[in-house]
């Protein structure tokens, strides 16, 4: 044997047969994530939610996203600043590279009168 209680069995087989109580919830989920083209994660789909008038905890969402199995797009990463381009890149090797000394430091006269 199992070592499972008989009533045990049967409450779990009956649960895997009963409906999906929360259908209607993941299919406004994946709707929502649809319209935004994939572009919202758990966070912008719970407010849109709430919006709609859904009573569901922002962990929920993450749940069901991660079951149905919806990711959002990474952004894109913007160009850097300190990053060179193409031009600037082929043009350092042929850089002069020269530290000239630094000033002397000057000295600053108070009176304390």
């Amino acid at each position: 044997m199992s070592g499972l209680a008989r009533s045990t069995f049967f409450y779990h087989q009956a649960r895997l047969e009963a409906p999906d109580p929360q259908e209607e919830l993941k299919s406004s989920v994946l709707d929502i994530f649809k319209k935004s083209h994939g572009r919202y994660g758990h966070r912008r789909v719970h407010s849109e939610l709430l919006k709609k008038g859904w009573k569901v905890a922002k962990k929920t969402v993450l749940k069901l996203m991660g079951v149905l199995e919806l990711f959002c797009k990474a952004r894109s990463g913007g160009r850097s600043a300190t990053t060179p381009t193409k031009e600037t890149r082929a043009e350092l090797p042929r850089t002069c590279w020269t530290v000239s000394s630094p000033p002397p430091p000057q000295t600053v006269s108070r009176s304390l009168t």
